[in-house]
């Protein structure tokens, strides 16, 4: 089991970040920062290493590789730290650890045993959120309205497009719920689509 930190947006965003060593920031420190989105750390990594193999023979004949190895040491070992500045400089705040098999898993377990009761979320919303289509038909079948909020107005298809359900969403959107309507941050549907990064999603509710 490996234990994660978890921070959570103001639009319900969660994010998590395995404590201690990174291996993939060790082997491909630039890899890493491009696919966590640092674009700047990314593009000084690079610079670095382009100036390390050009010019690092003219220091000694070694310099390049223990450069780069120092380099590699520093991310493998801080770099979950440049990921929390990076979450918390977009507004994140740090919420806890818990421990997990995945990230994914530990996302789960945070949203399901602290969002229903913080946030006020109807069964709809938890349905949605997991993607538990089933479920969702049941509970759409009794009569309920789609368009109910949390106590943040957020509504289950804002629910269901932050975390990918496509299904769900197109389920929502066919018995007619709204994705134009707005938490209390002036946040679509749409909008939570793409801070997920739900990239198919936010092209089914931009049209």
């Amino acid at each position: 089991m490996r234990q994660y930190r978890i921070f959570e947006h103001p639009s319900g965003e969660v994010e998590v970040i395995k404590k201690g060593w990174s291996w993939l920031a060790f082997f491909f420190p630039w890899l890493w920062a491009l696919i966590n989105r640092l674009w700047l750390v990314a593009s000084a990594i690079f610079i670095l290493s382009f100036m390390t193999f050009a010019f690092g023979n003219l220091i000694t004949r070694d310099a390049p590789l223990i450069i780069t190895l120092f380099m590699s040491l520093y991310f493998g070992a801080f770099g979950h730290d440049w990921l929390r500045g990076s979450l918390e400089k977009k507004g994140f705040t740090y919420m806890g650890a818990l421990k997990g098999a995945s990230a994914a898993e530990v996302t789960s377990t945070y949203i399901e045993n602290v969002f229903p009761e913080k946030f006020a979320m109807t069964p709809l919303m938890v349905a949605a959120s997991k993607g538990d289509i089933q479920q969702v038909m049941k509970i759409l079948a009794s009569g309920v309205d789609v368009n109910s909020t949390d106590n943040r107005g957020a509504t289950a298809l804002m629910y269901a497009a932050i975390n990918g359900q496509l299904e769900v969403v197109k389920t929502l959107l066919e018995v007619g719920v709204n994705p134009s309507l707005k938490t209390a941050l002036g946040l679509t549907a749409l909008d939570y689509a793409k801070r997920g990064n739900q990239e198919e999603i936010a092209r089914l509710l931009a049209v």
